[in-house]
């Protein structure tokens, strides 16, 4: 049996796609019509009570929606020759922001910048930018077999390239923020020191400071790999896993403290109805973000400020295994699981404002 190359063994880019040909998904497109819709029986009732619009009244209430749907559209940049989407929210506060919250979202079915949604809410006094990570949500696609990539860097740089192009921490201090096994992302953007004036890294439900310490081997990673992406093996795990049942089930099992909700499942499911979205999955899912120490990394960022949040339900083992140093600071949030930004979104918005 001839195993497959490793996705992290092959950098090569390929020639980019014209601009004019990327037909992307627009994840937001339901809050266009869900602002539409409540802008249309808003007027509906206007016009029964006052029987004559108030053209200024409905001007003000236009612009008002579009407000609120542009603040969640999706957007666009180009990193090394590919389409990246992101979401930018601007703050809603009549004073001025008052930090940058960069919001690192996890990898998984279905998962991309949307996850942070509910903590947005939460944050009105704050400019939040989540990016879609390359084969997540929006962003482009990888065929790890053409144009593999090397775990997390090219995520970091990502990151890093559009961070910089928005000018992102020039004039704001920035929080960064990321949820579960994401958080190599994270610690790698605190140490390369390429995004200014970094205040403090919250690692939500992040790996055990072991796991994230005591690598598994280039062996063992390209192991799993294969397996995930045997042909025929590969299609089956695909059409098992990108499906609504199987989100519910592992969500339930897995992320959430009582049940998963209905908007996260809709959310999910849309997302995964895009079946090459699975890659990221199948890479992280084999390890590769855990192919060497980030020892180092934890130590730098606890000189920046490290924030450590674990999960009442979490097993005590976890919770124990988290503890990353003098320098870190660790919080554990009541009914939390795996899911802290959307199960807990307003007492992670508490912290992230040091209330």
């Amino acid at each position: 049996m001839t195993l497959n190359k490793p996705v992290w063994a092959n950098n090569h880019d390929s020639d980019s796609e014209d601009e004019n040909d990327y037909d992307g998904y627009n994840a937001n497109r339901g809050y266009w019509a869900y602002s539409c819709e409540l802008m249309r029986r808003w007027f509906c009732r206007f016009c029964q009570r006052k029987k004559r619009a108030n053209v200024s009244q409905m001007v003000l209430v236009i612009l008002a929606f579009a407000s609120i749907a542009q603040s969640y559209e999706v957007q666009f940049h180009t990193h090394a020759g590919r389409k990246m989407a992101y979401r930018y929210v601007a703050a809603t506060t009549p004073t001025p922001a008052v930090a940058n919250i960069l919001c690192i979202h996890p990898v998984g079915i279905g998962i991309s910048s949307w996850f942070f949604d509910k903590l947005n809410a939460d944050l009105p006094s704050c400019n939040v930018l989540s990016p879609d990570l390359r084969g997540c949500g929006d962003s482009e696609a990888f065929v790890p077999e053409e144009d593999g990539m090397f775990f997390p860097l090219d995520w970091t740089r990502q990151v890093e390239e559009l961070c910089k192009e928005l000018s992102w921490g020039e004039s704001l201090p920035v929080v960064i923020l990321a949820q579960g096994g994401i958080a190599p992302v994270a610690l790698q953007l605190g140490y390369r020191g390429k995004l200014e004036n970094i205040q403090r890294i919250i690692l939500t439900s992040p790996p055990t400071y072991e796991t994230l310490t005591k690598p598994i081997s280039a062996d063992e990673y390209g192991l799993n790999y294969n397996i995930l992406t045997f042909p025929g093996l590969k299609q089956i795990f695909t059409r098992i896993l990108m499906n609504r049942g199987a989100i519910k089930f592992f969500s339930n099992l897995f992320l959430f403290s009582q049940s998963a909700d209905e908007d996260f499942l809709s959310k999910a499911a849309r997302d995964a109805e895009q079946l090459w979205r699975i890659n990221p999955v199948f890479a992280f899912n084999a390890g590769a973000l855990i192919t060497r120490s980030w020892e180092e990394e934890i130590e730098s960022c606890g000189k920046l400020g490290l924030v450590i949040i674990s999960g009442e339900k979490e097993t005590e083992e976890r919770r124990l295994g988290r503890d990353f140093g003098s320098n870190c600071t660790n919080v554990i949030l009541e009914d939390g699981l795996n899911v802290i930004p959307w199960e807990q979104s307003r007492a992670l918005a508490s912290i992230i404002m040091n209330e």
